[in-house]
């Protein structure tokens, strides 16, 4: 007697498939097909909103997705500050208010993976509430922290509920139904040029903004207000006494120089993280402008999963949305990536003037469209920013800097950046010399063997400073155009000295 075969329903499955198709598939194909159907139905389900976007859709889950330990694993000053702010910050910081002591022990907490450390310092926030008139940020603060630490949160969002932010108000009631984000990346928008064939000179530097009493500038925390990096967390950004004498606070100070414009620091930025970046959003709670992977991981940051508030605001792209809000006129942040670039243009489409002298990208902007002025590293003087011009003639030999050096030598590429871009829209007669950080005389070196007039260099160093310094001084002839230079005290010196010899990357050239 016959065995009676065993039934097969996979088998069955596949003849039936091939039969369907009227192809003589091979069956470890319908096998590799059906292996993908399961596991296309497998990544459907892990993630647990999507949002649509035009044509095609984003994925956002609102759980622990982001890997928090990778970022920091490779964290090269954490030994140094963990042991500064557990050790010394109580002894030499001016820690006045329970919001200091607060953002110290989240900070030790976070940075030390410490849980019990960094979920107990919501103590202290709940103590600061009292400590300061303006209370959103604590709120914020604790809805964030309560979020990481398992605690109740329905106190905190029945009162961020009624936070009177547009963009904020937006996030929030999506973030409290656990409902679908609006993610459409902004695309920088260029005007066309007009140029008359018959022009001859090339006029950068005539751009200004000015400062005066009626100002509204909106500045970004980080390097003007606070400093985490170097060891400044104790101030509540909303009541800041000073601002910091370097990187752009410096700038800030510089421009303001006494007069009575208003300073309103523009913290507490949203950002969500999908598909391998960060988003912050406009003033209508859509998330368009990158935020840089090192920023989102700030240890300030309080963070739920893939949600971020970031304390310590840093580029243009964090602070689009409270700068409109608070009806800012100039802008002042970081301006040393592309989307920074993008979200300065869209202020300037409506009107609001950027300054961010770290320019890198500053050639991404080259007549962009708006009536807002962006302006990167710039002369500095009188309440007016920019404003000091110098002439190339169109065929004159210009010898550029460039870099191909990882963080920190990268800056030193940022010449070359403005150069190719304004090569798009006119032949210039450039030659580009790739150096190292703290090179800049190869490039004077080069122009003097070319006999060349007019260079584009970075500043950075004070041999940098020394030999471009020498240089001018040489020939009242020989210029130099000045890139991601303004965060360091040697390029308004040099502005000072030679307001004749020297300018920067202008992003409205132009051409007679």
């Amino acid at each position: 007697m016959r065995n009676k075969k065993k039934k097969n329903p996979l088998g069955r499955f596949i003849k039936q498939t091939q039969y369907l198709l009227n192809m003589k598939l091979k069956t470890h194909y319908v096998y590799i097909l059906i292996f993908i159907i399961i596991l296309i139905g497998f990544f459907s389900l892990v993630y647990k909103t999507t949002i649509i976007i035009d044509n095609w859709s984003e994925e956002f889950t609102y759980k622990n997705k982001h890997d928090w330990e990778s970022d920091w694993k490779n964290f090269e000053a954490k030994d140094y500050l963990v042991e500064w702010y557990d050790k010394y910050y109580v002894l030499y910081e001016n820690i006045n208010s329970n919001f200091s002591m607060g953002e110290r022990e989240y900070f030790l907490g976070k940075v030390t993976k410490n849980e019990s450390r960094k979920c107990n310092s919501i103590d202290y926030y709940k103590k600061a509430i009292d400590e300061f008139e303006d209370k959103q940020l604590i709120y914020e603060i604790m809805y964030f922290l309560s979020l990481e630490c398992d605690y109740e949160t329905k106190d905190y969002e029945s009162i961020l509920l009624n936070i009177d932010e547009k963009s904020k108000s937006v996030i929030y009631k999506i973030l409290f139904s656990q409902g679908d984000f609006k993610i459409e990346p902004y695309k920088l928008k260029r005007n066309r040029i007009n140029i008359s064939d018959n022009f001859s000179r090339i006029i950068l530097g005539s751009s200004y903004i000015k400062i005066d009493n009626n100002t509204i500038i909106g500045t970004q925390i980080e390097r003007v207000i606070r400093d985490w990096a170097s060891n400044i967390i104790n101030v509540y950004p909303q009541d800041f006494k000073n601002i910091i004498s370097y990187g752009e606070g410096d700038n800030l100070i510089r421009a303001v120089n006494g007069n009575s414009a208003k300073i309103i620091p523009l913290t507490s930025t949203i950002i969500i993280y999908s598909k391998g970046k960060w988003y912050a959003p406009d003033e209508n709670g859509i998330f368009r402008f990158e935020v840089l992977h090192d920023k989102a991981n700030y240890p300030t940051n309080k963070c739920y999963g893939n949600i971020c508030l970031i304390i310590d605001t840093h580029g243009i792209s964090s602070l689009v949305s409270q700068s409109i809000q608070n009806n800012v006129s100039l802008v002042i942040g970081c301006g040393d990536y592309t989307d920074k670039m993008t979200a300065a243009q869209y202020l300037a489409e409506r009107g609001i003037d950027v300054f961010f002298p770290a320019d890198r990208f500053i050639g991404d902007v080259i007549n962009y469209q708006g009536s807002g002025i962006l302006l990167g590293t710039a002369p500095i003087r009188n309440n007016i920013i920019g404003n000091q011009s110098i002439e190339i003639d169109k065929n004159e030999l210009i010898i550029v800097q460039d870099n191909y050096e990882p963080y920190l030598g990268q800056y030193y590429d940022s010449p070359k950046r403005y150069f190719k871009e304004l090569e798009r829209i006119i032949p210039l007669n450039a030659k580009y010399v790739i150096t190292s950080s703290n090179q800049t005389n190869l490039v004077i070196e080069q122009a003097n063997l070319m006999n060349s007039k007019i260079i584009g260099v970075r500043i950075w160093t004070e041999y940098d400073y020394t030999s471009l310094r020498k240089w001018l001084l040489e020939n009242s002839n020989n210029r130099a155009i000045l890139f991601h230079s303004g965060l360091y005290p040697y390029a308004q010196d040099l502005f000072d000295e030679f307001p004749n010899q020297t300018s920067f990357g202008d992003t409205k050239p132009v051409f007679k």
